[in-house]
């Protein structure tokens, strides 16, 4: 089954489920997403189905939905995705994506204004500090160490994470102004591979727009 499909039969399913259900639902759904972050997408859909139609069960039988599955959200979650194992490949594709999206943020504005400059070295020392960030933060001990927060410490922790995996964007000289005056084939030079990053944005947009499409039928 498609991942659209299963979407809008969760949605169907969370619909028929009463206030106390639904707030273990979401509660789920919060940890499930935030466990999930490497995890496909359809395989997740795909588990949360088999939970709505237990919940739904439980709730037939006046269970709610703690003692229908005898664990809290944030450990049912834990277990959710776990079963799914991290995927290397999924962890390889997110650093990649936002590598991308790094060089690019970065590129802009040195090719469109003059008198800034690029700094190579800076710049792969904070691609190296995200890659190793990123690889840190998705071992096994830091999910455990997720699951015995409270809600709002989750939240905080995870808020602090994002800020620390780009804080080199700081640390880093990465971009630093210039008093050389750009002679006409830099100009051009510029032009040009501004002209390739808006057509390679324009490719992978158009990709994933071709992908989703594909994903619906």
């Amino acid at each position: 089954m498609k991942y659209n499909q299963l979407s809008q039969q969760n949605a169907n399913l969370q619909a028929k489920l009463d206030k106390s259900h639904q707030r273990y639902y979401q509660s789920l759904l919060f940890y499930v997403r935030f466990f999930s972050l490497f995890v496909h997408e359809t395989e997740i859909e795909s588990e949360l189905l088999g939970i709505l139609y237990r919940l739904l069960d439980g709730q037939k039988q006046g269970k709610s939905g703690q003692a229908t599955f005898q664990m809290n959200p944030k450990i049912l979650a834990y277990q959710l995705t776990q079963a799914q194992k991290l995927k290397p490949k999924s962890l390889l594709h997110f650093l990649c994506v936002v590598t991308f999206w790094l060089v690019i943020a970065l590129c802009v504005p040195v090719l469109l204004i003059p008198h800034l400059q690029l700094n190579v070295g800076s710049l792969l020392l904070a691609v190296a500090y995200i890659w190793g960030f990123g690889w840190l933060v998705t071992r096994p001990f830091m999910m455990r160490f997720f699951l015995r927060l409270p809600t709002w410490a989750t939240i905080v922790l995870t808020v602090l994470l994002w800020l620390i995996l780009f804080y080199p964007l700081i640390l880093f000289p990465i971009i630093s102004p210039t008093t050389t005056d750009p002679i006409g084939f830099s100009r051009l030079i510029r032009f040009v591979v501004l002209a390739l990053i808006i057509i390679l944005i324009l490719g992978v947009y158009l990709y994933r727009e071709k992908h989703q499409t594909h994903k619906k039928e």
